[in-house]
């Protein structure tokens, strides 16, 4: 594995759809950018899987735009062919908002905004601390990377708790926002059928009470060349079954 230099202009921690999509934006003739990330690959929630010929978005199974930036991305990405309309949501009105993935799976965004950014995979960010107006980013390996510019893009609970190692200080009123952002566990089933699913048209169901909280039939959605479904378990299940043993919990 390749070691990340030990300077640059700004190190992008987490290469999600919020950091690459940050790290993306920024213009490589002015900026030097690092992306760094503990997993050894690209996406974060927008995550696929091959099992076989079958194929699973597993992560987050769709993408909704509302603001302008964003919904500029997501018509360049779908005149590129790297994403498409899925479906329509069911908002009560006239017109829903439509809900895109990628062609050929979730983590092909991810790849198209990776592009030509240095990414550094395998780097868990142990302590930040700020010298001189310079961050140091010390890795739990030992690396160490001096930046004029540190964007924190993990979950917000990991964020804090890094800034609490490293004894950083925020305003009260920023912290205290930050807190009261709560995330859900969610355990996720692959599917791979011996024949075609019964989910409907176009092939998304959710739920709102019981076990599932939703169902995708990956080769409705057109990712799959075999009948392959991804099932999320409801927060009460997955709060429940998230320690326990995954096979027992997926049967």
């Amino acid at each position: 594995m390749t070691s990340p230099p030990q300077s640059t202009d700004i190190l992008v921690v987490g290469a999600g759809m919020s950091g690459l999509t940050a790290a993306s934006s920024l213009d490589p003739t002015r900026f030097q950018t690092l992306v760094i990330d503990k997993s050894l690959k690209i996406g974060g929630r927008l995550a696929s899987k091959k099992l076989g010929n079958a194929r699973f978005d597993y992560g987050a199974q769709f993408m909704t735009a509302r603001e302008p930036q964003f919904l500029s991305l997501i018509n360049a990405c779908e005149e590129l062919g790297i994403i498409k309309q899925w479906f329509t949501s069911d908002s009560g009105k006239q017109q829903g908002h439509p809900r895109w993935c990628g062609s050929s799976r979730m983590t092909a965004v991810a790849d198209h905004l990776a592009g030509s950014l240095q990414f550094y995979p395998g780097l868990r960010l142990a302590t930040i601390e700020c010298i001189n107006d310079t961050w140091l980013a010390r890795m739990s390996s030992g690396e160490e990377i001096f930046a004029r510019a540190l964007l924190l893009t993990p979950p917000v609970p990991q964020i804090l708790e890094l800034l609490k190692i490293s004894d950083i200080k925020i305003a009260a009123d920023i912290f205290d926002r930050l807190d009261r952002i709560k995330y859900e566990k969610c355990i996720a089933v692959l599917a791979h059928l011996k024949g075609p699913s019964t989910i409907r048209h176009p092939g998304g169901m959710k739920f709102s009470e019981g076990q599932i909280s939703w169902l995708a039939d990956n080769q409705q959605k057109g990712i799959s060349k075999v009948p392959a479904v991804t099932i999320h378990g409801s927060v009460i299940f997955s709060e429940q079954h998230y320690h326990s043993d995954r096979q027992k919990s997926g049967t």
